[in-house]
């Protein structure tokens, strides 16, 4: 991270930053000294890591993050007092830079992403790319911004950063292994591509996580065009009252809400389509979040990033995870997400989510879902209902599936399989749910039978109809759904 010095020239900005990488390197210098101390003394690895005649290295310190966060924060103010009174003396240049920034930025070399660090802490960031060391750019409501002051050392400085930020996942990009996917500790997820494939440096793409998850309340709140005023009739439904929430804002209308909630709660398996970026994964996030608490959830995804109940104290609440492995050079093989599919109808889950199928695992799915499991969510790289279809036939043909099926049983898998489907779209700063149909069980000219429930009609998601075909889980929950909207219907 630069600092900012809005008073200062550009020639004195370069000054401060060069003074920056003299206390860096006096930092670097300290903590390789290490300092003679007794091992039970309460204070020995920030006094072994400040100077003295012991041994205790930055690879030591590393395997100790806290610890070394701890004596960042205490021993870096001390070394820009102790330069600036030198400075004084010796009729050099003080440093000036914020404390707590250069703490940070220290901090941020040694164990985190070095000069992208901050931006990944800002909770308006979206993604940060690295177009090799001199050009990082960051997406902020849907725009892309240069950060022309964010710059590497070198294109190995970048690969070491993010190798050693990825560790822990076990992998680690480079000539023989140049394309990785990985979530860093933090939960965001990344994508490097490196020499030979990436010329003439490495190519990073960091998706940032959400600190505090989406909640359906808030897609009500904020994000798309007005939308109309809820009116149910039946005011006992356990779910909240989206109806006060209503804004100019709002993603979905309280209405779309309401039914989405009652879909979670009575188990329906649901469908989203979206393109790259449009938001599939959050809205998912978002549905999966309102399945009610005494359902075992296993999420399976290719990279981890979902997280629909944020563990408390090491208990995860009977969610969990599974991510697929990518094939090593030793010959470890690789696992994909069919096989993590299969693995999870093991575990006895009450719902089953994949963040999305791009191949083999959508046959899986298919069968597991239309055979009686409930709460199923995932999603698909499409930009309509109808051509689902031919994204499913597209995945067990890229499967190499050995079996043809043909394009009525495709359908009948899909009709069988999900109840309900949205359509999400991104554009420009916003997201918007373009629609929400019902698979109504039955297929006509080898297609699935839709039923539009709720459509955008440039003023929000308007219910269409107050019919409901599949309403079968409804009913087990005494969920009835034209009594429930019938006061909602626009009059044509």
């Amino acid at each position: 991270m630069t600092p900012t010095h809005p008073q200062l020239t550009a020639e004195q900005r370069a000054q401060q930053e060069e003074l920056f990488k003299v206390i860096k390197t006096r930092f670097i210098e300290a903590t390789d000294r290490g300092y003679s101390a007794k091992q039970g003394d309460p204070n020995y690895h920030e006094q072994a890591a400040i100077s003295g005649d012991g041994k205790f290295s930055l690879d030591e310190i590393k395997k100790a993050a806290p610890r070394l966060e701890s004596f960042t924060q205490k021993w870096v103010p001390i070394l820009i007092r102790e330069h600036n009174q030198n400075a004084m003396m010796s009729g050099g240049k003080d440093f000036t830079g914020d404390v707590a920034e250069t703490t940070e930025r220290i901090w941020a070399d040694f164990l985190g992403l070095g000069p992208i660090q901050y931006l990944l802490k800002d909770e308006s960031t979206e993604d940060v790319v690295i177009n090799g060391p001199l050009e990082v750019l960051v997406k902020r409501h849907g725009r892309w911004e240069d950060c022309p002051d964010i710059k590497f050392e070198s294109s190995e400085s970048i690969l070491v950063k993010l190798n050693r930020a990825i560790a822990h996942t076990g992998q680690q990009a480079g000539t023989l292994i140049p394309i990785v996917d990985a979530t860093l500790r933090s939960g965001h997820r990344v994508n490097i591509v490196s020499h030979p494939l990436a010329e003439p440096w490495p190519v990073i793409s960091i998706r940032r996580r959400r600190d505090i998850p989406l909640t359906m309340s808030d897609l009500v709140r904020r994000g798309g065009p007005k939308t109309r005023g809820l009116q149910i009739s039946k005011n006992n439904l356990p779910v909240i009252d989206y109806a006060r929430m209503a804004s100019s804002e709002g993603v979905l209308s309280p209405e779309a809400a309401l039914f989405l909630h009652l879909c979670a709660i009575a188990g329906s398996n649901i469908l989203v389509i979206g393109e790259t970026g449009s938001g599939k994964t959050s809205l998912m996030n978002v549905i999966a979040g309102l399945i009610p608490d005494d359902r075992r959830i296993v999420a399976i995804e290719d990279t981890r990033e979902l997280n629909i109940r944020p563990p408390v104290e090491g208990r995860p609440h009977n969610c969990v995870y599974f991510t697929t492995r990518s094939a090593t050079v030793e010959g470890v093989a690789a696992i994909r997400q069919d096989a993590l599919v299969r693995a999870a109808l093991r575990q006895r889950p009450d719902a089953l989510l994949v963040g999305e199928c791009r191949g083999g695992e959508i046959f899986e799915l298919l069968k597991a879902l239309s055979t009686g499991h409930r709460n199923g969510i995932t999603s698909v790289h499409a930009e309509s209902v109808a051509e689902v279809h031919d994204r499913v036939k597209m995945m067990l043909q890229e499967a190499q599936f050995s079996t043809e099926l043909s394009e009525a049983t495709i359908s009948l898998w899909i009709a069988k399989a999900f109840q309900v489907a949205l359509v999400i779209r991104g554009e420009g700063e916003g997201r918007f749910i373009r629609e929400i149909v019902e698979f109504t069980g039955g297929v006509e000219g080898g297609r699935p039978i839709v039923n539009t429930l709720f459509s955008d009609t440039g003023r929000g998601l308007e219910l269409k109809t107050l019919r409901l075909h599949q309403d079968r889980l409804w009913q087990q929950q005494g969920f009835v759904f034209n009594e429930i909207f019938k006061n909602s219907l626009k009059r044509m």
